[in-house]
């Protein structure tokens, strides 16, 4: 027969492990999301570029956004932007995940300490 403080601690190890399981999983989705956002992002440049050979003009800088072939740039930057904002997202989330990860160590391993 297991011990009222057993059991506590088989529940704290049980939600450990459940919120570490759906850590992992979040993190394998938000990178596949990422690298598929990235293979799209350097396609939509192959194709955008393929035909007209070069994306240098001169002397027109930011107005040239506004010819109306220049679609695919914008629609290229957009995608970027959003795949940059993904990792971000992704990094800090990882980040503050060991943060607690290392606090949460902290603690046990001071609970832990004889008196």
């Amino acid at each position: 027969m297991k011990t009222t403080e057993e059991r506590v601690q088989e529940v704290f190890r049980r939600v450990q492990s459940e919120r570490t399981r759906r850590f992992r999983r979040t993190n394998l989705i938000l990178s596949f999301c990422s690298g598929v956002s990235c293979v799209i992002l350097l396609a939509s440049l192959w194709l955008i570029t393929e035909d007209r050979g070069t994306v240098a003009s001169s002397g027109y800088y930011g107005s040239s956004l506004l010819i109306g072939s220049a679609g695919g740039y914008v629609l290229v930057a957009v995608v970027a932007f959003v795949a940059a904002v993904s990792l971000t997202m992704l990094y800090v989330r990882l980040r503050e995940h060991e943060k607690q990860k290392d606090l949460r160590k902290k603690e046990t391993d001071q609970e832990n300490l004889p008196d």
